[in-house]
């Protein structure tokens, strides 16, 4: 079976962004024994979509066209794949579901325009987005199977190992098996040159592929099922010994999942209170089905009167060494301590993009762990891109130190 790839915008082509999806598709392909065939770059434009599909469809079965699935006038990939092929294009429901919740989740004005992320072509199957919002979808046709994907690697990714390689497991009728490793604190690059030498040890039997999403990097591991299951273990054991100390999950889960599902099997209870993470913690965690079972309250204590008053910080200790520092930081989490928790989280910095100094720059964090008696501080430098990325980073560093106590 052969394949073509179909790579649409304008910075592509003017080197503005670097074509890292082509490659992981092919990599997939590959491991599936799918001829990757043919593969072109066009700009958003209409007679250029056209074009490059008349020439790469006549020679493949299975067609991916990625990027160009915005709602801005240059992205045009929807429209003029659903005209070629005579669909009309419709607002999948389980697709607009998922548009509601992201603007809500992130605080974004919800618009007509915007809805239009869930846009789907007729007859299609939809391609889940789990991680931005632009809907993809898969086209049946004649002897051809046609695969819209986002162009934003941290959609992709997640959107072909989720929706398309079930769907392409299926077409192909192969046994595929999947292990999948979480990891958190690493970069991707990191990750990829500690397995670089088991990739290439087992390119013939088992695939190994990663993707990341701000310090996370999953590592996924696929093998059919005629694979002799000595040599999967003996990768899988490699892995793991690998990079244990960074592996939150043996599973594709979230964090903030992992440390509920952990919370709920071993019947602990959790508190948290936040200063410059501002309830991004409390709120990641009750968004997860069962929260209720193991999560005693979330504290937003953002001011150093409410330290004072909520935790029982004492006003000499921020007057001696200031609200971002390790020994508040200490105070806030010893003050949830007595309200039933088993374990508890607190969180104090400067998140910028003003506020920092020498002494005290920006990006600089405390986080406090409160477990089985004894309370941690630890101190990290986030060098994130925004406040909000700081935020978050924030966030997901809490949530991992707390599953790495309960592991």
């Amino acid at each position: 079976m052969k394949a073509g790839i179909i790579c649409i915008g304008d910075e592509l082509l003017m080197g503005r962004t670097l074509n890292s999806n082509m490659n992981y598709i092919a990599k997939n392909l590959n491991s599936l024994g799918i001829d990757l065939f043919k593969e072109m770059t066009v700009k958003d434009n209409k007679q250029e979509i056209f074009d490059s599909i008349d020439v790469v469809k006549k020679d493949v079965q299975i067609l991916f066209i990625l990027g160009g699935l915005g709602v801005t006038t240059d992205d045009m990939t929807k429209l003029c794949v659903s005209e070629y092929f005579n669909k009309s294009l419709y607002r999948s429901e389980k697709g607009l579901e998922r548009v509601y919740n992201y603007a809500k989740q992130k605080g974004i004005p919800l618009n007509e325009p915007m809805k239009n992320f869930s846009l789907i072509a007729n007859d299609s199957i939809l391609i889940n987005n789990y991680t931005g919002v632009a809907a993809g979808f898969i086209l049946e046709e004649k002897g051809l199977d046609v695969i819209l994907l986002p162009g934003p690697p941290n959609e992709l990714i997640p959107m072909f190992e989720k929706d398309v390689l079930p769907f392409l497991n299926k077409k192909l009728n192969l046994d595929l098996n999947t292990v999948t490793f979480r990891t958190f604190g690493l970069r991707e690059l990191d990750v990829f040159l500690k397995l670089k030498d088991l990739i290439d040890k087992y390119e013939n039997t088992v695939s190994i592929t990663t993707y990341c999403a701000l310090l996370e990097v999953a590592i996924v591991i696929r093998y059919d099922s005629s694979v002799n299951s000595s040599v999967v273990n003996e990768v899988v054991f490699e892995i793991f010994n690998r990079f244990k100390e960074n592996i939150y999950a043996d599973t594709d889960v979230s964090l903030q999942q992992q440390l509920v599902d952990l919370l709920t099997v071993r019947n602990l209870k959790m508190s948290s209170a936040e200063s410059l993470s501002g309830g991004n913690i409390s709120d990641s965690i009750v968004s997860i089905s069962g929260a209720s079972n193991v999560f005693i309250e979330g504290l937003v204590t953002y001011s150093n009167e409410s330290k004072i008053s909520r935790l029982n910080v004492r006003e000499e200790t921020i007057k001696n060494y200031g609200a971002v520092s390790k020994e508040t930081a200490y105070e806030m989490v010893n003050g949830l301590k007595d309200n039933g928790s088993d374990i508890a989280i607190a969180t104090t910095g400067i998140a910028g993009p003003t506020g920092g100094s020498i002494q005290k720059p920006v990006g600089l964090c405390y986080i406090s762990i409160f477990y089985k008696g004894e309370i941690e501080v630890h101190k990290h430098i986030f060098e994130g891109s925004s406040r909000d990325e700081v935020r978050e980073l924030v966030r997901k560093t809490a949530l991992f130190y707390c599953i790495k106590k309960l592991k």
